[in-house]
Formats: C-alpha cells, structure tokens, sequence
C-alpha cells in the first residue's frame, strides 16, 4: 500500500505582531493603522467589506455599512466610525457592541446557555467579536445529527470564519454521549471529571461542543489570519493554507479524509462493511480487526488530530476558568 500521509506535530504558534506607533520621522498617529478592506464585484466596482483594526482584528461590514476616520472638533485628532445604511454615523466602539449584541441575540434564540458561553468567553477572547453565528436544524444541517456544531471556514481572506449551532434540547447531548462515547469521554478527560458526571450533566457537553466549535474559529483567527506573513507575503492565504494542513491530517484517519459523523453515516448507509472488508488486511495490521473497532479507532484518531486538540483545549480552559459562573458548583484550579 501507499505510504499514509503523517499527522503534522502542533503548529507553531506565531506571536501576535505589535503595532509600531514610531518612525524614524517620529510617531505615527493610531488612526494610520486603521484598514478598511475592499472588494471588486461582479460589475467591476469596488465596494467596502470590512476594516481591519491596528490590533490586527477583522470586522466585516454588513451591506451598506462603511468606515470613515473623522476629526474631532477641537485638535488634529481622528476617531474611527462607522456609517450604517440608514445614514447615522456611530463610533466603532458603539457599533462594535451593537454587533456584539446581535451575535448574543441570535444566539439567545437558539439556546440562551449559548449566550452566556459566548459573553463569558468574550471576555477573554475579545478577538471573537470577529465570529460569524448562524443557529440551525438537524433538517437544515444533517450533520447535526451526530454533533451539536460545525465551524465554517471563510471562501476567502476578507471573510470572517462561522459557526453554525444547533436548535435543540439537552436530550440530544445525552444521546450525543451514546453515539460519540470515545470524544464525549475525552471531553470528561480534559474537564477533569468523571464521565458519570459527565452523564449527569449534558449542558456541560452541550456548552463544551459549543467552545469547541469557537475554538476553531479563534485557531483560524489568531494562527492563520494573524499570521505575520498575512498581508506581506503576496502569496500567503490564510484559509488555503488552514485548509492544506487540515486535509493533511485528516489523510492521516484510519479511514482517511472522514470525519466520525461521515463514518456513522457509512456505518447507517451499509458502506462501512464492503470498505471495512476491501481493506482489512491493511486493519489488521493496526489491530483492527472489527468494524466496532475501525469506528472507535476512527473517533480516537480524529480527537487527537492537531486542529481538533487545539478547539478541545479552548473549550476546557473557558470552561474550566468560569465553572461556578456557569453554575457547576465549585471547582478548583484554572487553566
């Protein structure tokens, strides 16, 4: 058989670049670090998508939305803001909390546990003002079935990476700790309790899920869009190169380029059996000598991968920073 491609050790995480405010003319205003993003459409006219901050935060604007540094009435100094579509013109601040409020709002609607997670985690991570939320079915995102979210990486740069949650009750979490046993065991794992609690509790699986799927978001952000070679290397793309070493590693899964659900799904389907026999002798030799085991062994293999551990550690640090805030009693030590 071809040699399997490796699983890629952690990445190295690049330091966030600092801001120079000096020259050797002298101090450069803050108001110069500020970007606004640009785009062609499709009739070759160019229209305003986003701004970029002098933190190296990325903000997209909604239609009509658009940036403008103004002068203060007294002194030389600019402010940056932000004119919406009916007209007003706000401070970036104040429609940086109104958009905030927005991303609490819808996702109030799907799960006002969601909400809370997302505010508390805000206050650590104030970068993930950037994320994108959409709340959805099982009807709408089959893959729900079998998890509780999904982050969606951008179509381009000047995109801001997505989550979608799921729309349901805490039953389906215990159902979740059933069907995905071997992640909802690592979850207990890096909580450091016990899986029986675990059990007991499916709002800590369901907030975990939640964290999990931020925690991709917030590795793309901060590791690829972050990336001192964006914006200076002209070749550089953050997302092509999130998506080279994520589709290196999962080449690397027992059954490669699968993820667990799709497995589940080939298991419901009738197709796990018919593969799981074409390649069995390549399974034996790794051990695996059932389809049960190829299952396990596919969940465990997928945990571990670099960009799934990085979204896990996320999740059990902000949970494990705010326990009581979150209502699960007293626990000590943070992360």
């Amino acid at each position: 058989m071809a040699e399997r491609p490796y699983v890629p050790e952690e990445y190295t995480r690049q330091p966030l670049p600092e801001v120079r405010g000096n020259t050797p003319g002298g101090p450069v205003p803050e108001s110069e670090f500020w970007e606004p993003r640009l785009q062609q459409s499709t009739e070759g006219q160019l229209k305003e998508i986003g701004v970029r901050t002098p933190e190296e935060e990325y903000f997209n604007f909604e239609h009509g939305e658009k940036f403008a540094m103004v002068r203060e009435k007294e002194g030389d100094a600019r402010q940056p803001v932000v004119r919406l579509h009916d007209g007003r013109e706000v401070s970036f601040e104040t429609w940086r909390t109104l958009r905030t409020e927005s991303l609490r709002a819808i996702l109030e609607q799907a799960d006002p546990d969601y909400a809370q997670a997302y505010m508390t985690m805000l206050r650590d991570h104030p970068e993930m003002a950037q994320l994108n939320v959409h709340a959805g079915s099982k009807e709408q995102y089959p893959t729900l079935e079998f998890t509780g979210g999904f982050w969606k990486r951008p179509e381009n740069k000047d995109e801001n990476p997505s989550i979608v949650v799921e729309m349901s009750s805490e039953g389906h979490y215990q159902q979740l700790m059933v069907d995905r046993e071997t992640s909802a065991r690592r979850a207990a794992d890096m909580l450091g309790i016990d899986f029986e609690e675990l059990k007991q509790n499916p709002k800590l699986l369901k907030l975990f899920v939640f964290l999990h799927e931020v925690g991709h978001a917030q590795d793309y952000i901060m590791h690829y869009r972050n990336d001192p070679r964006n914006g200076t290397e002209p070749d550089y793309d953050p997302v092509s190169e999130n998506q080279k070493k994520r589709d290196a590693e999962m080449a690397s899964l027992p059954v490669p380029g699968a993820n667990p659900v799709r497995v589940r799904k080939m298991l419901e389907e009738g197709t796990l059996g018919p593969y799981f026999q074409k390649y069995k002798a390549h399974y034996e030799t790794r051990g695996i000598d059932t389809i049960d085991q190829l299952v396990a062994a596919q969940e465990e293999a997928y945990r571990s991968l670099p960009s799934e551990h990085y979204p896990d550690m996320f999740a059990a640090r902000v949970l494990r920073n705010h326990w009581e805030e979150f209502g699960f009693g007293k626990k000590s030590g943070t992360m």
